[in-house]
């Protein structure tokens, strides 16, 4: 069973040590990194992904006042479980469990246009680019939670 856990100290170490695999390197930012910039920007929630206890991948998301919005900044499994069905399903549970927290009608993130693999990802479950383009010349992609709810509430 997958489910988040709030990146705690008995598994901040763990969580640093997953990685993408080499040719996905490029396309984001290290757990460590991400560990270390939430516990400056005070939005950015952090959260390991589980499957049962093995730890599998990390995401980073968070309200930003400023500009209204919710991020998925991070995204990630790990190397090794990769290729095993679980990228669609965890960021389904991530998607959910945003939505929760914040009741929010969309969530953004931004990824590398080249990144062929995490682009079919996300436009699986939804996200469309918007035509934006962030600080670090990532395009963005936004999910209407309402298209979202009614293709994967009540399938997951």
């Amino acid at each position: 069973m997958l489910y988040l856990k709030e990146v705690i100290i008995e598994n901040w170490k763990a969580v640093t040590s997953l990685s993408v695999s080499e040719n996905q390197q490029g396309y984001i930012e290290s757990n460590a990194f991400s560990l270390a910039e939430s516990k400056f920007l005070k939005q950015w929630r952090p959260a390991a992904i589980y499957d049962n206890k093995e730890l599998i991948g990390f995401a980073m998301y968070g309200y930003f006042d400023n500009e209204k919005r919710v991020w998925l900044d991070r995204f990630m499994i790990d190397s090794k479980y990769q290729g095993k069905g679980y990228g669609k399903k965890a960021l389904v549970i991530i998607i959910r469990h945003i939505v929760l927290e914040y009741e929010c009608k969309e969530i953004y993130l931004s990824i590398f246009k080249n990144n062929i693999i995490a682009e079919k990802l996300y436009k699986e479950v939804g996200f469309k680019f918007n035509g934006e383009r962030d600080e670090g010349g990532e395009f963005v992609m936004v999910l209407n939670v309402e298209d979202f709810e009614k293709q994967y509430v009540e399938k997951v």
